[in-house]
């Protein structure tokens, strides 16, 4: 079970856009946003989010939670399944466990959520956030 302070520390935002909306784009954001969340372009960012979530575990040990359901250490091919499938209302949470850091993901979201992350694993996402075209920030 993953720690519940995790939530309450620092964390970072996994996005496809480098910066947040200023309020006044509001109306084109949203309209980015339906365009995003429709078929292929939904599947397309989630299998970002998949890879990086699969290639951040090669750094350190996965616990993963989909909903109610926890696994540990789960293979590349069902860290993406479950986030290629994540249904709106659903949530992933990714626990790197030697870091004591965690990755959400809500199915209706554009975004990843990453708390608590140490120097070493952070660096090492916003390298991968890069190669992926998605960004890092605060």
């Amino acid at each position: 079970m993953i720690d519940q302070s995790i939530f309450d520390a620092e964390y970072y935002v996994i996005d496809i856009l480098p910066s947040q909306i200023p309020a006044e784009r509001g109306a084109a954001y949203s309209e980015a946003e339906k365009f995003f969340l429709q078929e292929p372009h939904l599947t397309l960012l989630r299998q970002k989010f998949a890879r990086l979530a699969i290639k951040l575990g090669c750094y350190s040990d996965i616990t993963m939670e989909y909903n109610d359901f926890e696994l540990s250490t789960p293979v590349p091919s069902m860290i993406y399944d479950t986030i290629i499938n994540c249904k709106p209302n659903d949530w992933v949470v990714l626990h790197f466990t030697q870091d004591n850091c965690a990755i959400t993901y809500n199915g209706d979201d554009l975004y990843m959520t990453f708390y608590n992350p140490e120097d070493n694993l952070l660096k090492l996402a916003e390298k991968i956030c890069g190669a992926e075209g998605l960004f890092l920030r605060k």
